[in-house]
């Protein structure tokens, strides 16, 4: 307050300049006069993503069903229980194999996914995606540095798998698939 006493408070006791001390005041007021308008309201919308590596979900493996296609491999229905359980919107399924032989028949690459979903998975996925796969695929270079580059007469060995991307003694080894549903909004 004693910045206040050293004005000259004068003009404002006298009213001489009564329109500026309204100003003043209507100034003052304005931040507290200002219509706010209301944040919209907070909507809690989220969804599950799990990440699961099945080790070494092979064909053989997804096609262990019983008569009425139910799958019975025990590792799988494990698996799938689990997945059950955690209920996710987007699934990613590590170490799948494509079923190679179907592929080069004509089959679509992520048959073994839609087999799995089919015999293993209570929930069922909207979109599957599985890509394909660089592991054991030759890179032509020297990766681990032992002074050879691999060749497909390497196959299965340690030396191809050195010098593969994604090391993998064969080609087309292990996969990552994709699930999920639309989100509803």
């Amino acid at each position: 307050m004693d910045h206040f006493r050293a004005m000259d408070l004068s003009p404002w006791r006298e009213h001489k300049h009564p329109s500026l001390l309204i100003i003043i005041i209507l100034i003052a007021c304005i931040p507290s006069c200002t219509v706010k308008t209301p944040a919209p309201p907070i909507v809690e919308e989220s969804f599950r993503i799990a990440l699961f590596n099945i080790w070494e979900m092979s064909t053989t493996k997804i096609m262990d069903v019983d008569d009425q296609g139910v799958g019975v491999n025990e590792q799988l229905v494990a698996a799938a229980q689990i997945i059950a359980d955690v209920n996710p919107d987007i699934l990613v399924i590590n170490e799948i194999d494509h079923d190679l032989d179907a592929v080069d028949s004509g089959a679509e690459l992520a048959l073994n996914l839609q087999r799995f979903q089919d015999a293993y998975l209570t929930h069922k996925f909207q979109y599957l995606y599985i890509a394909p796969c660089n592991t054991g695929i030759l890179a032509g270079k020297d990766l681990d540095n032992n002074g050879m580059i691999a060749s497909p007469n390497d196959s299965g060995t340690r030396d191809h798998g050195g010098d593969c991307y994604g090391y993998g003694g064969t080609g087309e080894r292990l996969r990552s698939a994709r699930c999920w549903n639309v989100c509803s909004q």
